[in-house]
């Protein structure tokens, strides 16, 4: 086949070059589609809730002051 297709060209530096363009191309559309799945199984995974840790009675009732939810003592 790159016989043929070398026939079309003045040379084959032509023919070497042109297929680097198409591989290039193609190398795009994939990393493109890639990208694209990954940010949307990020875009799956996000929640609009932070998700708060807190080790003691004390650290707990600190973030809950800080997230700006209403806190009831104990």
């Amino acid at each position: 086949m790159r016989g043929w297709a070398a026939k079309q060209y003045r040379n084959y530096g032509e023919l070497l070059y042109t297929e680097g363009l198409i591989k290039k191309k193609t190398q795009m559309k994939l990393m493109e589609q890639k990208q694209k799945n990954d940010e949307a199984r990020e875009l799956a995974q996000l929640t609009l809730m932070p998700e708060i840790r807190c080790l003691n009675i004390l650290e707990l009732r600190f973030c809950i002051l800080v997230s700006g939810f209403l806190f009831s003592p104990l």
